[in-house]
């Protein structure tokens, strides 16, 4: 049994050809852009991590990321390594010269409250940003709301939770940590349910694109998936779609199967028919206005380009799309 296998990754942002296709030269603004590195993520997280389990060997205090250093790198839009080097050399120097740095402890009040306020701005803002850019349901909303009434509660409210047994007073003692305890528990209750594959079954006859993009919205609600990545899978998986139908000659109806996790997001579409071509060149165009050939090998070549990796089977007459799109 003959099976053949295409797979491409994305290496790094290209500029979109010009092309006088209109079904896969779509406008620069429907193509949203990846802005994260899961990987990067990974490995910040690793060295927090191992940090923290180092200072415990120590038998010292353990570290973490400074927030206000977070707040001000989103101010400066500083981020580079190097400014971290020399700032743990400086540490480093000051732990032999304490009386240096006893300076620190004479600044002002006012000034340190004012570099306080200025921090937690951006913090604030940056929190924010992260929750407005994840698709949220009504449980998503819920559990935001509800976590934020709870840790305002303790300080507005702070005789309410003097009656709380002894036990439980680290909880409620600190808004912080009572709004943080609520939105993890609500969060994992209400993943109960909420099924990280969903299927979709198209007719060729009838595509319906606003249908397919009220799927990728509902699921990427329900999922907590980041908009841009949504976005970037719906406009992908319609011109899939288009592409299949209009260039491959399908028997029944596309089958659509998306999966998601936290860090990444699969499409999966199967047709009974030919195996849609997805070069890594792109054809010239020439080729591209001399047939219909050459235009279906334009359609292949820019669909390879939306995703993150696309992996192509053809077997016993049933062809599989697969795009994977990191999260």
């Amino acid at each position: 049994m003959k099976v053949t296998v295409a797979t491409s990754e994305r290496i790094e942002p290209r500029a979109i050809p010009h092309t006088p296709c209109p079904l896969v030269q779509p406008d620069p603004y429907r193509v949203p852009i990846p802005t994260s590195r899961p990987a990067t993520i990974s490995r910040g997280v690793l060295a927090d991590g191992l940090g923290t389990v180092t200072a415990g060997m120590l038998g010292t205090v353990g570290i973490n990321s400074s927030p206000s250093a977070v707040g001000l790198s989103g101010a400066t839009g500083v981020t580079s390594r190097r400014v971290a080097y020399a700032i743990g050399a400086i540490f480093l120097a000051l732990a032999f010269l304490p009386k240096v740095a006893g300076v620190l402890s004479i600044i002002p009040r006012p000034v340190i409250g004012a570099a306080l306020v200025f921090a937690a701005c951006f913090v604030f803002v940056n929190g924010i940003q992260i929750i407005t850019s994840r698709l949220l349901d009504t449980r998503r909303t819920f559990v935001i709301g509800l976590a934020f009434l709870t840790g305002i509660a303790v300080d507005l409210l702070p005789g309410y939770f003097a009656n709380v047994p002894a036990q439980l007073q680290p909880l409620v003692s600190s808004s912080l940590v009572l709004g943080m305890c609520t939105a993890v528990l609500l969060n994992l209750a209400f993943r109960l349910g909420v099924r990280k594959t969903e299927r979709l079954v198209i007719d060729p006859h009838a595509v319906d694109l606003a249908g397919i993009d009220a799927f990728m919205e509902s699921r990427g609600a329900a999922w907590g998936a980041r908009r841009d990545v949504i976005d970037r899978a719906s406009f992908n998986l319609q011109q899939s779609v288009e592409t299949i139908v209009q260039s491959c000659v399908q028997q029944g109806p596309l089958t659509v199967e998306a999966s998601f996790d936290e860090f990444s997001l699969d499409v999966r579409v199967a047709y009974t028919g030919a195996a849609l071509e997805l070069p890594e060149r792109r054809p010239s165009n020439e080729e591209i206005m001399a047939s219909e050939e050459g235009e279906r090998r334009l359609a292949g070549f820019m669909l390879r380009r939306y995703a993150d990796r696309v992996t192509a089977t053809h077997k016993a007459g049933r062809s599989t799309l697969l795009f994977h799109f990191d999260h």
